[in-house]
């Protein structure tokens, strides 16, 4: 797994293919992304990683260039992986005490699918076997924490759902979705469906027709969201405590559409936010939407080429970006979506063992190590620690089972 030569090749050729009017299709782009075969993957957060500021930013005056940083290993502990088989495209969420894994696909071709799981709780260092749940097996679905119970709806080719209580190890049946809640079958990919928990329901974007609904529990009722207008194929929606946006660009289109566009649904209805460029050259891959996550008082986005890219913020009140430090990852298309940690953020870059933490009290990124290839579908942030529970093998091989890679990274000391 630990390929360095060939992680460096694969970025090289897709920066290369994004410099032509012949970019890879999606389903490519994707596999490039995303082949473990392919491409390895705060003061108290601070103290939590243990490294050097990579660059602080000026808010909102002239932006700093990311700089050469000199970077520590931090204590990264490997988990038992638990009773489940390893499998992708599978859950991970965080109730506050425990980190549940359910469902997801033994390889990539979907043949062999999961409907089990299980919980980990960090404070014992052991894991239980939950109930299975009353819905067929799935992958690609979403599930989201409403501080009671789990939610799992959709997946590929699935409408229907459940929600899990912990409390109870029991399950019950949720409404059908109005609209798909899962990638097209044969690509799933992050940035196929859009969603986010705004603490009452569960707002879910299907991109590629671009349909939207919300989800409230409690009336265990779907109402349908009027259209984004947006005509992308990457997409992702975020809560900032008031309201939801929507961000999308176009990969499968760059460079010719290199612009990560923003909406913000208000009163029901979508409003037009300012969009942004995040590429230097030509060659420089363009923003991804999902490399976009809430932190202080402003979203902050950064081109999928790291520290050869740009990084801007977006402040919502006064609907205007700003250039920011530069995201420190190397130059290469393969990031994980990231996730927050409290007003952080935390980034993963898959060609090799890179992670970052932007902290917004002082506009810095700072830098770290962790093992496999980190995503935040794959990964939680408990307040305290990383925890992930992800694949590290075997996409772009077809029926190659997976494998999976498990760990925290605690606070040192």
């Amino acid at each position: 797994m630990r390929l360095d030569d060939l992680a460096r090749h694969a970025a090289q050729d897709l920066v290369k293919a994004a410099a032509t009017a012949n970019r890879p299709g999606i389903q490519e782009l994707e596999r490039v992304r995303r082949g473990r075969a392919f491409i390895l993957g705060v003061s108290s957060l601070m103290a939590l990683v243990g490294m050097t500021i990579v660059a602080v930013s000026v808010w909102p005056e002239s932006p700093p260039v990311a700089s050469e940083s000199t970077t520590r290993t931090p204590q990264v502990m490997p988990i038992a992986i638990g009773p489940l088989e390893p499998r992708g495209g599978h859950s991970v969420i965080w109730t506050g005490e425990e980190v549940i894994v359910w469902g997801g696909e033994g390889n990539e071709t979907g043949s062999v699918q999961f409907g089990n799981g299980a919980a980990y709780n960090p404070a014992s260092d052991s894991w239980r076997a939950i109930e299975d749940a009353p819905i067929t097996p799935r992958r690609y679905h979403v599930a989201a924490w409403t501080g009671v119970e789990m939610l799992v709806v959709g997946g590929v080719d699935e409408r229907d759902g459940a929600k899990y209580f912990p409390a109870t190890d029991s399950w019950e049946l949720v409404s059908e979705s109005p609209i798909p809640i899962g990638p097209p079958a044969g690509l799933p990919i992050e940035g196929a469906i859009g969603s986010a928990w705004t603490g009452d329901q569960l707002v879910v974007w299907h991109v590629a027709t671009d349909q939207l609904a919300a989800y409230d529990p409690e009336s265990d009722q779907w109402t349908l969201l009027p259209p984004t207008g947006l005509k992308v194929d990457n997409g992702a929606l975020r809560w900032n405590g008031v309201d939801v946006y929507a961000f999308g660009d176009h990969m499968s289109s760059y460079p010719q559409d290199r612009e990560l566009l923003v909406l913000r649904l208000r009163d029901g209805q979508w409003q037009q936010l300012p969009s942004a460029e995040f590429s230097t050259t030509e060659d420089i891959v363009a923003a991804g939407a999902t490399l976009t996550q809430w932190a202080g008082d402003r979203f902050i986005s950064w081109s999928m080429s790291g520290q050869d890219g740009l990084t801007r913020g977006l402040v919502p009140d006064d609907d205007a970006w700003a250039e920011l430090a530069r995201n420190p990852h190397p130059p290469c298309d393969g990031q994980g979506e990231p996730i927050q940690a409290d007003d952080a953020i935390i980034s993963f870059g898959w060609c090799g063992s890179n992670a970052a933490i932007y902290e917004p009290s002082n506009g810095s990124w700072t830098t770290f190590e962790v093992t496999g290839s980190p995503t935040a579908r794959y990964t939680v942030w408990t307040g305290v620690e990383i925890i992930n529970w992800g694949d590290t093998c075997c996409y772009g091989t077809g029926g190659q089972a997976f494998t999976v890679d498990a760990w925290r990274k605690e606070p040192p000391g």
